[in-house]
């Protein structure tokens, strides 16, 4: 037997993925900071710079995906939220 899809539980699902994913943007966004503070510090200019930019960049591009990917899940989450409430608002009037 087919088990029911619970559009609430789905809702919650991504609301939940959506912050799991704004919480990984931010870490990316501190690490990538922790590498420019690191470069800045370093005494021999030339390899830990190059390191150190290198790291940056690949946290702040992780950054910006995460960032990206948790807009897009936002963004379902408020479409279902919406398609539920009118669900929820048509079962009302016919009850």
């Amino acid at each position: 037997m087919a088990k029911e899809i619970d559009l609430k539980e789905i809702a919650s699902l991504i609301g939940t993925a959506s912050v799991e994913l704004d919480s990984a943007s931010r870490s990316f966004a501190d690490i990538s900071a922790l590498f420019i503070a690191l470069g800045a510090l370093a005494d021999n200019p030339t390899l830990v710079h190059q390191l150190s930019a290198l790291g940056a960049r690949m946290s702040e591009s992780n950054a910006a995906a995460y960032e990206e990917e948790g807009a897009t899940y936002r963004e379902h989450g408020v479409n279902l939220t919406e398609q539920i409430r009118s669900v929820d608002g048509q079962e009302a009037k016919h009850a």
